[in-house]
């Protein structure tokens, strides 16, 4: 049996002398492993197949549960990512997301075209440090229903004031009388940072300038919550 797939390279490993089983991030698929038979030999035809942030058109054959790379084309290498130290940083902390969130044979088209539109803004587009990571998580939140409140806490309902807590068990935004021990304080500059990130499209990025070091606080705050979602 033969499945023809559009996927994302996520990561490779050796097998064998020659060969390489790489992991897909696939559309309509989610999650698939297959071998990539002598693709570490000087000349082979597929060497592009094994790179992360590669996103190409595969056929695999399928036997016994596994899959064989039969043939592959590259839609985008997504060259330049590797090419600098801070956007290939962050397209790897993307991919390494997919990993954690994404199951084997688990379809997440949502989460598939959030990551191409990550590869293609970090690929050719000049944004700032950090910038697509927060978005890319904000949007896993949002898809997972874990939209973060910027006006109203989220338990009792009450207007945000000043103090507002992001519940790492809830993934939700509640104000001080409803903070619990597993709550962050999220500061107001950092709230209405995350609105206009989370109002912004991926295309748009490269439009917005924030502060610095307020981008890499709320991608802190972000973090905890996903280790804490996945843990």
């Amino acid at each position: 049996m033969e499945l023809k797939v559009k996927a994302i390279v996520i990561s490779s490993k050796d097998s064998g002398d020659k060969d390489k089983i790489v992991t897909l991030f696939c559309l309509n698929s989610g999650i698939l492993q297959a071998k990539l038979k002598s693709v570490r030999a000087i000349n082979a035809k597929l060497k592009f197949a094994k790179e992360p942030f590669c996103f190409g058109e595969f056929i695999l054959s399928s036997k016994n549960g596994f899959f064989t790379v039969v043939s592959a084309e590259c839609v985008d290498s997504f060259y330049s990512i590797s090419q600098n130290y801070q956007k290939f940083v962050e397209g790897a902390e993307i991919l390494k997301i997919v990993k954690q969130v994404v199951l084997e044979n688990q379809e997440n088209n949502n989460l598939f075209v959030d990551t191409l539109q990550s590869m293609k803004i970090l690929a050719y587009d000049n944004v700032q440090q950090n910038l697509v990571l927060v978005k890319y998580l904000l949007n896993l939140f949002y898809n997972e229903g874990y939209e973060i409140s910027h006006y109203k806490c989220t338990n009792c309902g009450n207007k945000l004031g000043e103090s507002r807590f992001l519940d790492l068990n809830s993934g939700e935004v509640v104000c001080a009388s409803c903070k619990t021990d597993y709550c962050i304080r999220i500061s107001f500059s950092h709230s209405s940072l995350l609105r206009v990130i989370s109002q912004t499209k991926f295309d748009q990025l490269k439009t917005i300038t924030l502060s610095q070091n307020n981008l890499d606080n709320v991608l802190s705050i972000l973090k905890k919550n996903l280790e804490r979602k996945i843990s």
